[in-house]
């Protein structure tokens, strides 16, 4: 996977080695239980994060994935919409705390 990041997303993340992201993709699993449709976005938030480790030129960085919300939609096709915190390794605890605490934090869009 490869991702394309804007300057903000770039800038966020070296500044506070954090970003909220919301995801936007395409479902394709027969499955709308919870107990397959979290996981399968906990999966793809983490090779999300890999894609973004490897875009800022530190694949070997450590991410903390920590899912906020899963959401699917049936209009014509089955949609995902799903938000996640990433803190990469070296993010405060503090900064950490104020993230999950926050409703106020940009939010950096991704779509698949």
């Amino acid at each position: 996977m490869e991702v394309k990041m804007a300057a903000d997303t770039r800038a966020a993340l070296d500044a506070d080695l954090t970003i909220r992201c919301l995801c936007d993709t395409k479902y394709s699993l027969e499955s709308c239980h919870s107990q397959i449709v979290i996981p399968w976005a906990r999966d793809l938030a983490q090779a999300i994060a890999g894609a973004v480790l490897k875009a800022l030129g530190r694949p070997e960085t450590q991410v903390d994935v920590q899912m906020n919300m899963v959401s699917l939609t049936r209009l014509r096709n089955t949609t995902s919409l799903f938000c996640f915190d990433l803190f990469l390794d070296g993010c405060s605890d503090h900064t950490r705390a104020e993230v999950a605490s926050s409703l106020q934090r940009p939010i950096h869009v991704i779509t698949k």
